[in-house]
């Protein structure tokens, strides 16, 4: 007889993660359970021998001891749910955030939505809200679980109903449920829909008065939107009533059925209304359940997933290049940047046609000012974006002091200071460990700024501003970071006469005659006689002038 010698099959390892909650968790849900136990005990002591023991007897000590301890567990139990939730979400936006930092912008700007941190907050925020449920979720379960337990032993044929009657209810009200958070989601983007065609229309409003055709075709597609959003508002309404109506008519049939069967098929009369009345009372519980708490968590749960795809699908930070900073740093005022042979390709997508950048040749030297120009679409800003580091180069070499050196290095971009035509202005002036507060406002005064903003305890008062004094502001900061090289994407479009004469005659020499090297694009020909070289792109292509 051959022994069979097959290793048993093992079971599925259960994950380290799983594990950190059932040990957080548990000590909380037994607590619960065991306070539950208590309370039960005391009711069915009371229902079945109203006169044994007599107050303070045996079931008024446990009725008291099941409250405190469930105050105690449930306090222990909504603690630990949100420290759970706060960590893991917290845990996951850090990621989020590591990874988006860790990516180069042409990266970024394919993957990244411009809702991604809001959609990101939103979720974190809902998960981070459920923790309170989650806790109530838990508390109904052992309170429901021992008392169909407790009922189990009283009357095995009545708990057996019981469980399977408040299954039943629970079902058809998650499944009704899941089909009101359907229409929901419809409902929201009619919503949407109908928000937006409102907005289009205030703020087309001098288009549509001057034509009233216009305005009776949008007032007719609002009253059609909004009249399909009335509808499924109603269907939306209707649903959830419809599953309150027929989890009611289920719960109160399964108690029917409950109550005839201890009534008539139990044999120890004496216990007869003690399940009874043990199952009317939980049995609110799972209505409490199905109704409230578990579309919550289902909407907790679609959060949590949509949380976890936002970081998981974002790249891996990458290690770090070869060529690291520390190891070898680049000078703080290099000699010369040179740009050999250097392009970009932007690749086609659905909705815009692909791109090519260069071959660049250029060489830039301290004390330079170069005027980039071109038409709109000619490659004028992917040019700067690969000059900066931004965008990586498809081909060619960016060296610095005849020293080839990738793009992507933080040395490298920490060379510029940059004005894009699309920046952002922050209220801080980061990456100045201690700005000195008087040459901020000294430069806030020069640019005409001091009506309006200030420079008070590290930051500036006022960011509300119109965009060509968003772009002085944004000027002020990038002058004191002090940076070698200067870049700047049409700053000028949105200033008046006198700050435009500002930039060209006082701004731009005073950065040459300090060393600096400045890369601006411009389309103002009147002070092209001011730069030592002129670059144009045309579809891709640079030409120096």
């Amino acid at each position: 007889m051959n022994a069979d010698t097959r290793a048993p099959t093992a079971l599925p390892a259960i994950p380290d993660e799983a594990r950190a909650v059932v040990r957080a968790l548990a000590p909380g849900v037994l607590l619960c359970a065991l306070a539950e136990w208590f309370i039960v005990d005391a009711l069915v002591t009371a229902l079945s021998h109203p006169s044994e023991g007599g107050p303070p007897g045996r079931s008024l000590r446990h009725f008291v001891a099941g409250l405190l301890l469930i105050h105690l567990a449930y306090g222990h139990l909504l603690q630990r749910c949100a420290a759970l939730f706060s960590r893991h979400t917290d845990a996951r936006i850090h990621t989020a955030l590591r990874r988006v930092s860790a990516l180069d912008l042409a990266t970024f700007e394919r993957i990244v939505p411009g809702s991604f941190v809001l959609r990101l907050t939103a979720d974190v925020e809902l998960v981070r809200d459920f923790a309170a449920g989650f806790a109530r979720l838990l508390r109904a379960a052992a309170a429901l679980v021992v008392a169909l337990g407790y009922c189990h032993v009283l009357s095995p044929k009545a708990a057996f109903i019981a469980a399977v009657s408040m299954g039943v209810v629970a079902i058809v009200i998650i499944i009704a449920q899941l089909e009101r958070k359907g229409r929901a989601a419809r409902l929201s983007g009619l919503r949407d829909a109908v928000q937006g065609l409102v907005e289009d229309a205030i703020s087309g409003f001098a288009q549509l008065r001057q034509n009233r055709a216009r305005s009776d075709a949008i007032a007719a597609e609002v009253r059609r939107r909004s009249a399909a959003l009335d509808h499924e508002r109603d269907g939306v309404v209707a649903t959830f009533v419809e599953a309150q109506a027929r989890g009611r008519y289920l719960l109160y049939g399964a108690l029917a059925v409950t109550a005839w069967t201890v009534t008539h098929l139990e044999a120890r009369p004496s216990v007869e209304a003690a399940p009874i009345t043990l199952l009317v009372m939980y049995a609110g519980l799972t209505q409490l359940v199905a109704t409230r708490l578990m579309p919550q968590a289902l909407d907790a749960w679609d959060a949590w997933l949509r949380l976890r795809a936002a970081t998981d699908d974002l790249p891996p930070i990458a290690a770090p290049d070869a060529a690291d900073d520390g190891a070898h740093p680049l000078p703080a005022r290099p000699g010369r940047v040179e740009l050999r042979g250097v392009s970009y390709t932007r690749p086609s997508t659905a909705h815009r046609a692909g791109f090519v950048m260069g071959p660049v040749d250029l060489t830039l030297r301290p004390g330079e000012v170069v005027f980039v120009t071109g038409e709109n679409g000619s490659g004028k800003s992917t040019f700067l974006k690969v000059l900066t580091g931004l965008y990586r180069p498809h081909s060619g070499t960016i060296a610095v002091d005849g020293r080839a050196v990738p793009a992507a290095l933080p040395g490298y971009r920490a060379l510029f200071a940059t004005i894009f035509s699309d920046f952002t202005l922050f209220e801080r002036i980061h990456g100045v460990e201690r700005p000195d507060p008087a040459r901020v406002q000294a430069l806030i005064d020069e640019l005409d700024l001091s009506r309006k903003t200030a420079f008070v305890d590290g930051r500036f008062t006022e960011l509300a501003l119109s965009t060509g004094q968003r772009k002085r502001l944004a000027m002020v900061a990038a002058l004191v970071r002090e940076r070698p090289i200067h870049v700047f994407d049409e700053w000028t479009a949105e200033q008046d006469p006198e700050h435009r004469a500002w930039f060209y005659h006082t701004l731009l020499p005073r950065l040459a005659a300090a060393g600096g090297i400045v890369v601006a694009v411009t389309h103002d020909e009147e002070f092209f006689d001011l730069a030592d070289r002129i670059v144009h792109f045309d579809a891709g292509r640079m030409v120096c002038r």
